[in-house]
């Protein structure tokens, strides 16, 4: 004989009240660890468990909105996206979310994510020892940033020893950063 219970809609309705959870979470484990809210006391405006507003007698569905991205967050996203995979960014992104505004914060979204992700600016052309177009477009992107005014031939040399590169490319390396810095000092 199957005696299984099952929960009404407004068995789940007075359970979430009686909690101060919406709708939702109250048929979530979490709940039961909950203790009532005291006899008399009005129902909090948002939800203990997900954050989202409770509106009079029922729940609104609207969740809470979370912080817009500071720029330390768009930082962090801007170095990771290219390294760890969306969903791995977004729960850092909402452990610091959390480590700075407490754990009733409402969580950044998967949708604000990929907004910010769409704004980041096209990663850089890669060029290979051939490709001169987008070794032009390198060092043109060098020049802008200023990056190209302050290489030396030290950095030259520390790179080379770093990397590994044979004499013959640490020579045209050498060469091309000189020919381009001489060109931004003589004029075009």
């Amino acid at each position: 004989m199957n005696t299984a219970v099952r929960s009404s809609p407004v068995t789940t309705l007075v359970k979430g009240r009686r909690f101060g959870v919406c709708e939702e979470c109250s048929t979530r484990p979490e709940t039961r660890r909950l203790d009532p809210l005291p006899p008399g006391a009005s129902a909090p405006a948002r939800c203990r468990l997900c954050g989202c507003l409770l509106g009079g007698n029922h729940t609104t569905g609207i969740a809470a909105q979370p912080r817009q991205f500071t720029q330390v967050d768009r930082a962090l996203i801007r170095k990771m996206a290219s390294i760890l995979p969306a969903a791995q960014l977004l729960d850092l992104l909402n452990d610091r979310l959390v480590a700075d505004l407490g754990p009733d914060s409402p969580r950044y979204t998967t949708a604000m994510l990929a907004d910010e992700l769409r704004q980041l600016p096209a990663p850089e052309p890669t060029a290979s020892a051939s490709d001169w177009g987008s070794m032009r477009k390198i060092l043109a992107t060098a020049r802008r940033e200023g990056v190209l005014a302050v290489i030396t031939d030290q950095m030259v040399e520390n790179f080379s020893v770093v990397f590994s590169l044979s004499p013959a490319r640490s020579l045209r390396l050498r060469d091309l950063i000189q020919s381009a810095q001489s060109t931004d000092q003589g004029g075009r």
